[in-house]
């Protein structure tokens, strides 16, 4: 129940926040495996992205929408994981979290910071994933980015396939 409602309260804070869009992913890296997922967003686009485990701790991830996210990813725990790479041709940095809500449901987060043309940007996702089958999930939540003067709330829809 605690965890319920602090997830709500996130939520909550979120969407009183200006926001556009962004991607989704859990802060897990296995050696030799990975994820693929694609999703609906509510400003009409196709989010696709996916990342693959090259060690335990470390891996590459990469997502499409409006623009390219390029990023490598260290697992620092199974609820943590670092971030840096390029988006929009500007670097960035961020933190990846998430925790189990029930053996089916996971509770996934993003915040990165990013300077684009000298002005600072925050961009973040939070959102929930429900495992379907072993290999196959469902997933979906809000993402967007504070700062720039945007001011849109971004919601995405749709499945992940872990390989």
């Amino acid at each position: 129940m605690r965890k319920t409602v602090l997830i709500l309260l996130v939520a909550l804070m979120l969407l009183a926040l200006p926001a556009s869009a962004w991607g989704y992913n859990t802060p897990t890296v296995s050696k030799g495996h990975g994820v693929v997922y694609g999703m609906l967003t509510s400003d009409s686009h196709i989010l696709i992205g996916g990342e693959y485990g090259f060690t335990p701790d470390l891996a590459i991830a990469a997502a499409l929408e409006k623009e390219i996210k390029i990023a490598l990813k260290y697992e620092l725990s199974s609820s943590l994981a670092i971030l840096g790479g390029v988006t929009d041709f500007s670097p960035f940095i961020g933190l990846n979290g998430g925790t189990a809500l029930s053996r089916d449901f996971y509770g996934m987060g993003e915040v990165d910071f990013t300077v684009n043309n000298s002005k600072v940007n925050f961009l973040y996702n939070l959102g929930l994933k429900y495992n379907l089958a072993k290999n196959l999930d469902l997933r979906g939540g809000l993402h967007g980015n504070v700062g720039d003067g945007q001011s849109q709330v971004s919601f995405g829809l749709g499945v992940g396939l872990k390989y």
